[in-house]
């Protein structure tokens, strides 16, 4: 009998991504930089802290992913982190992902 294969979660992060933490989720997000590569989502729902280092790091994350062909994708992003990136004018510059991998 064949298993069925489980759908790996995408990388979560939170709950503060401020400048105190921004520098150990940057570190956290080049080591999974071949998973996001093989799955470009991020899980920010549990995130309830998150300032302009958050956004920057956001920024560079999608910079990294975009040079190698990958978009990517936040997966029921916390209020405080629409409102942030509504803010600063780059909402519709972050996809929303269901929680399927992609491919």
């Amino acid at each position: 009998m064949a298993q069925t294969p489980v759908a790996a979660a995408p990388l979560a992060l939170g709950p503060e991504m401020c400048i105190v933490q921004a520098a150990e989720h940057h570190a956290h997000m080049m080591q999974a930089l071949p998973a996001l590569l093989a799955d470009p989502r991020l899980d920010l729902s549990s995130v309830d802290e998150f300032d302009s280092s958050g956004v920057q790091l956001l920024v560079s994350l999608r910079a990294s992913l975009a040079a190698q062909g990958q978009t990517l994708k936040l997966v029921e992003p916390s209020p405080v982190v629409c409102n942030a990136l509504m803010v600063f004018g780059l909402l519709d510059q972050f996809p929303l992902a269901d929680s399927a991998p992609a491919h």
